[in-house]
């Protein structure tokens, strides 16, 4: 499978033309919602990357930088990132984007990072670009993973809605960041955390077999449980996505929701009628629209 030219989603499968052949993806208990954002032109965009090194995460073969953190920060007052939140208040001038990043190599010219926002769904007007900027910088060779920073500025309060915020590294895009701008409900805080999720292989009768930290081509079915820390009841959402593969990058594979009750844990799978092409995939999950857990994963051959 070298090319990916077409997904659909039919109730708990996506089906994925690659090379004339259909990729099937499923999902446990959820079905499908649809995406939604946000617009307004600001005034000021900046880009500004930051290069302190974090503490490494358990390594993870991988073919492609991959995306360890995506964290949404007010502003402090000053300019700078200040407190995390799940969403944007309107008056929320000044947006702060942070996402962990491994796997970029040093070299001896810079790192073109861009960062594009746009407005999806708001209540001025749906699929709006608001603003791109980039910059270049130097990896250092002693650092395995940076921390890049971006930044959205308007001098008035935010239309609320949905946006989106997309990274890319060397023309090649590495992470879209979908946020929401709203009053913040009470229900948010009350969210329960997810303690784990935790890969596991197929046992060969459609069950969950043993866990696994990555896969390969021939792993055709690959499950998913997310442990919470409490009692959830709501809205809960699977968001699969190809990263970086053979057949294609930032390819959406699987978006499926649907409401739960009582529930202190959570599972999906997906699946593929031949082997899957290697590369970075991702798995989300979102409890009542706010994202609450992203795991990056490797199928290769090794």
């Amino acid at each position: 499978m070298t090319t990916s030219e077409l997904l659909k989603v039919s109730k708990l499968r996506v089906f994925l033309l690659a090379c004339g052949a259909i990729a099937t993806f499923l999902s446990v208990a959820l079905c499908r919602t649809a995406n939604a954002q946000h617009s307004q032109a600001p005034e000021q965009v900046a880009v500004s990357p930051n290069l302190a090194a974090v503490s490494p995460v358990p390594s993870v073969s991988a073919i492609a930088p991959v995306v360890t953190v995506t964290v949404f920060r007010r502003d402090d007052g000053r300019g700078s990132p200040g407190v995390a939140v799940a969403q944007f208040a309107p008056e929320d001038r000044a947006q702060h984007f942070e996402v962990g990043v491994k796997g970029l190599e040093a070299r001896s010219d810079p790192v073109l990072v861009r960062w594009d926002f746009e407005a999806l769904e708001t209540s001025v007007g749906t699929h709006r670009r608001i603003a791109t900027s980039e910059q270049r910088f130097p990896v250092p060779t002693d650092t395995k993973e940076v921390l890049l920073n971006g930044k959205v500025v308007l001098p008035r309060d935010w239309p609320t809605g949905r946006y989106r915020a997309t990274i890319s590294v060397n023309e090649q895009p590495l992470r879209m960041l979908d946020y929401i701008v709203g009053v913040e409900v009470a229900t948010t805080s009350a969210l329960p955390s997810i303690t784990s999720i935790t890969m596991l292989s197929d046992d060969g009768r459609g069950k969950p077999g043993q866990q696994r930290l990555q896969f390969v081509p021939s792993d055709r079915r690959i499950h998913f449980r997310a442990d919470l820390g409490s009692k959830f009841t709501g809205k809960a959402r699977w968001r699969f996505t190809a990263v970086t593969t053979a057949a294609g990058n930032n390819v959406s594979l699987l978006d499926l929701q649907g409401d739960v009750t009582d529930v202190d844990f959570l599972v999906s799978q997906m699946s593929a009628p031949q082997d899957w092409p290697i590369g970075v995939y991702r798995a989300e999950l979102l409890l009542n629209e706010t994202l609450a857990k992203t795991i990056d994963f490797t199928i290769s051959r090794s």
